[in-house]
């Protein structure tokens, strides 16, 4: 499952308040235990957070390269 920093502000929240109900932007509605249940949810999104943000952009390089010299049309 893909988190979102809004993910991370709604915990936050929550924690902050002391609810145990958190409602998502995507409407998705999590009731937890414990505020202990609620700092786990809040560490786990963290990591997977930080890990996209430090997750090197992916590139790809093309070579071409021709051997020979076709100037004339033909190789030499």
């Amino acid at each position: 499952m893909a988190f979102t920093a809004a993910d991370l502000d709604t915990i936050e929240q929550a924690i902050a308040t002391g609810a145990l109900k958190c409602k998502f932007a995507d409407g998705r509605e999590v009731f937890y235990q414990t505020t202990t249940e609620l700092l786990r949810a809040r560490d786990a999104i963290s990591q997977v957070l930080a890990g996209q943000a430090a997750a090197p952009p992916s590139r790809m390089t093309r070579v071409i390269h021709n051997r020979g010299d076709f100037s004339q049309g033909r190789a030499r």
